[in-house]
């Protein structure tokens, strides 16, 4: 990073992603659906080995999560779309895991990366991603970033 420059693109958090907390015509105001999660790593709880790279994990009875716990995705299990309270680029999909503890979210280096974030720092607080209702959506900018990481390691076989 370049010093004196704010952080842009896909790691930065200054995006401006609505998490169901304003008032559209026609919708009634209500407050933000905030959790606090603890962040651990997703390749320390071996129960997840079967997730995808790219998807998050929170235990499937996260209080506030739970009325937004409702679509299945392809794998069968309960998932729902979060991001950081204060604001973010980055929108996770997150499956519900029994392996991960309560009041945790599992997160794979990616989401680290993105969410400018490290296992062990304080909790973090994150809301439900919702589109509104009222609002057209279109994508009208995409930044790709790309980042060698460390290669997996396969075993021989």
């Amino acid at each position: 990073m370049v010093v004196g420059k704010l952080p842009r693109g896909a790691i930065s958090l200054t995006g401006n992603i609505h998490t169901g907390s304003k008032k559209h015509s026609g919708e009634s105001e209500t407050e933000p659906v905030v959790v606090w999660l603890r962040i651990v790593a997703k390749e320390k709880i071996p129960e997840l080995a079967s997730y995808p790279q790219g998807v998050a994990c929170v235990y499937p009875l996260e209080g506030p999560l739970l009325p937004f716990l409702g679509g299945f995705s392809g794998a069968g299990t309960l998932c729902c779309f979060l991001a950081l309270s204060s604001g973010s680029d980055c929108v996770l999909t997150a499956h519900a895991a029994e392996a991960v503890p309560p009041g945790c979210i599992a997160l794979d280096e990616g989401h680290l990366h993105n969410l400018h974030a490290a296992e062990g720092e304080a909790p973090r607080s994150f809301s439900p991603f919702t589109m509104p209702s009222t609002l057209p959506f279109a994508l009208h900018a995409l930044t790709l970033e790309v980042k060698l990481r460390e290669r997996a390691q396969h075993p021989q076989g």
